[in-house]
């Protein structure tokens, strides 16, 4: 079995999460340095705190509106048709961000592009499982890793791209070769550009490679009329998977600082300028997607290799507490390079790219693990539900990572960073205590094992 082909939808769904990653990662940044940045210099001119408050709630938006996608998908549209409105959206909603340079046009495109956001992010996934048999169990886990691929070299290129496009392509000079202008409200374009062509993908393509499924929604079966109930081994599934959403969103609130925090600390005491190139912020999901691409093979050998040891591989609670640990080591050697800035210094770019590495190297311990997880444990007739179940976790995370930069601001960035090593590491011990009843519930719910 292992050997059959990948299916053609694979390619296609693959190409559109790359797509739609471009768009939301290139300009993600983007968006909050252009809120922040001087109007002389082509900026809104708001204050850092309330610039971070908005992409917070743009992501939160992002990360709610699959409730109502995933309702759609699995009541009235089907995953085919909720996901192309979404692509149309987010068309639409970063076309608005490049003609209207004003805050009410980031309030648009913000609202346009979230909502839409919504509809596509847990559809795609849901339609990937749908491409492969009840017995294709290895073969779907390896088009999952192969999507994640695609995920990340569509952020690879969309953060190379719009950083360039912001600060060097699209934008404006003094004679001293500084910058006058960022070249930001391009970057909306190009987003909306590759935004459309997904659509254009899906529209053409979809009946030649996603072999007739979702069309439908798939609702739950009904016996003489009435909805047949879950199970109890459902139930218990779907209650592991609401703990580890839950769970999940405490590692969120500290992982998004990387685009907001840790960007409005770097951009003031990181060395960012070498040779008169001034290294763009958006690089910094540039080089995490590298990292993703490279290390998720390594962690993924890693855990084949664990499976064959006396003891076994770690089991999912286990995976996710390391993902933990990992984040806070990343905290920590941030908080350690504010030790070059005492005296008006910049730090080392070396500590950011540091903290990047212990960072993807946390994500990749927690997020594939968690996205598996969610998808071999929901019931078939509510998985767009599940998936945006857990999706409400990250919604929750991202709103409240807005407000971490208000403590940066009153304590100062090395009391925050300090702070969020800890909050990592409670997180991670009160996790590891309940290692055991986890695993307990998740084999009482008679679940696949979740050793990936």
């Amino acid at each position: 079995m292992d050997k059959k082909k990948q299916p053609k939808g694979l390619y296609l769904l693959g190409s559109l999460m790359m797509c739609s990653n471009f768009g939301y990662y290139g300009s993600r940044i983007v968006m909050l340095l252009f809120m922040v940045a001087g109007i002389e210099h082509g900026g809104l001119g708001l204050m850092n705190a309330q610039g971070a408050s908005i992409l917070a709630t743009y992501m939160a938006l992002a990360y709610l509106t699959p409730m109502l996608g995933g309702w759609l998908a699995d009541n009235v549209l089907g995953f085919r048709k909720t996901t192309l409105i979404g692509f149309i959206l987010c068309t639409i909603g970063y076309f608005t961000g490049f003609v209207y340079n004003s805050i009410n046009g980031i309030y648009i495109m913000t609202g346009l592009v979230a909502l839409g956001a919504g509809l596509y992010k847990g559809n795609l996934l849901n339609l990937l499982g749908l491409m492969y048999d009840e017995d294709e169990e290895s073969l779907k886990d390896a088009g999952f890793s192969i999507v994640y691929s695609y995920i990340n070299v569509g952020i690879f290129i969309g953060t190379l791209v719009c950083g360039l496009i912001a600060t060097k392509w699209m934008a404006t000079f003094n004679t001293d070769g500084s910058v006058a202008i960022y070249g930001y409200k391009y970057v909306f374009l190009t987003t909306s550009m590759v935004l459309l062509l997904a659509t254009i993908l899906l529209s053409t393509l979809q009946n030649s490679c996603l072999n007739g499924k979702g069309i439908k929604p798939l609702a739950a079966k009904k016996k003489n009329g009435v909805k047949e109930p879950l199970t109890e081994a459902e139930k218990k599934n779907v209650l592991v998977i609401c703990i580890v959403s839950f769970v999940a969103s405490f590692f969120w609130i500290a992982y998004y600082q990387n685009a907001l925090s840790v960007v409005l600390y770097a951009r003031n005491h990181i060395q960012l300028t070498y040779g008169g190139f001034e290294i763009p912020l958006t690089w910094m999901d540039t080089l995490n997607a590298i990292l993703c691409v490279v290390l998720a093979g390594v962690f993924a050998k890693f855990w084949q290799w664990k499976a064959t040891t006396k003891n076994g591989d770690f089991n999912m609670a286990t995976k996710i507490t390391i993902g933990f640990v990992l984040l806070a080591s990343a905290f920590a050697l941030m908080a350690v390079s504010m030790l070059q800035t005492i005296g008006g210094g910049k730090a080392s770019i070396l500590w950011l790219i540091g903290f990047i590495v212990l960072m993807t190297m946390g994500e990749l311990s927690f997020s594939p693990i968690a996205y598996s997880m969610v998808d071999k444990l929901a019931p078939s007739r509510l998985k767009g539900l599940m998936m945006s179940v857990f999706f409400l976790s990250v919604m929750v995370a991202s709103k409240l990572s807005g407000y971490v930069q208000l403590f940066v601001e009153k304590m100062g960035a090395l009391e925050a960073f300090i702070s969020i090593v800890i909050y990592l590491l409670v997180i991670a011990g009160i996790l590891f205590s309940f290692n055991k009843k986890l695993e307990q519930l998740e084999k009482e719910g008679k679940a696949k094992p979740l050793n990936i």
